[in-house]
């Protein structure tokens, strides 16, 4: 990975240009780390990095070619931008005490194991984000009281399911959770680099419901459903 050299006393610092859109076919996503270029190939199910990719602002030509290579280069597409723009989450969901199990709440396991055979039936990645694009509820769900109690109460029963505790599920199993009670989030998937890793979350508004804010500042959206 190559490191910007940082400018000599009295030099003029160049501002970092935004990529242009990439000719990505449909399926595809894209988010850029300094000089490294990481793709999210919904329909491969896959990641792919390219270090060094951006020179200037630009796409190298060997980078173009190794994503031609790799099948997801489309000359017909309008382009794919590398910058969602999405705000980082500044909350965490508050603690809240945890009454004893009721009726209800077990009920609320049995669906969470009904959920937990469908995702598992067919995990893929692009199964998955179909789903929550088809449902989604609203475009700007915010961290209402509504919303923050049931995501306390199902993230505690969440921990009576066998389901592993892998961020891809365990978002799923909540966002699937909370539609069927008419609230939303944002489902956030997200990566880094060196190591690479790629991660995702639910989102409302500034708050983040099942992880913590502060780690997430590492991570670099790619996709948000």
């Amino acid at each position: 990975m190559r490191r910007r050299r940082r400018p000599a006393a009295g030099a003029v610092a160049m501002p970092v240009l935004d990529p242009p859109p990439l000719r990505l076919r449909p399926g595809a996503r894209a988010a850029r780390l300094g000089d490294d270029l990481v793709l999210l190939d919904l329909p491969g199910d896959r990641y792919l990095g390219l270090p060094g990719a951006w020179s200037g602002g630009r796409l190298e030509p060997e980078a173009e070619r190794l994503l031609r290579q790799a099948g997801l280069w489309d000359d017909r597409s309008a382009g794919v931008g590398c910058d969602l723009g999405w705000p980082r989450p500044q909350q965490d969901l508050p603690v809240l005490d945890a009454p004893p199990l009721a009726a209800r709440d077990l009920l609320e396991i049995g669906r969470f194991l009904a959920d937990y055979g469908w995702a598992r039936r067919s995990p893929r990645l692009a199964r998955l984000a179909a789903w929550a694009a088809q449902s989604r509820l609203t475009e700007d769900p915010q961290p209402s009281a509504a919303l923050i109690a049931e995501a306390a109460r199902l993230r505690r029963l969440l921990l009576w399911t066998p389901a592993p505790r892998k961020c891809l599920l365990q978002s799923f199993l909540l966002l699937r959770a909370l539609r069927r009670r008419g609230l939303d989030a944002r489902w956030v998937f997200a990566v880094r680099a060196w190591p690479f890793l790629a991660h995702c979350w639910l989102q409302a508004g500034p708050m983040v419901l099942d992880d913590r804010h502060e780690r997430l500042c590492a991570f670099t959206p790619i996709l948000v459903i």
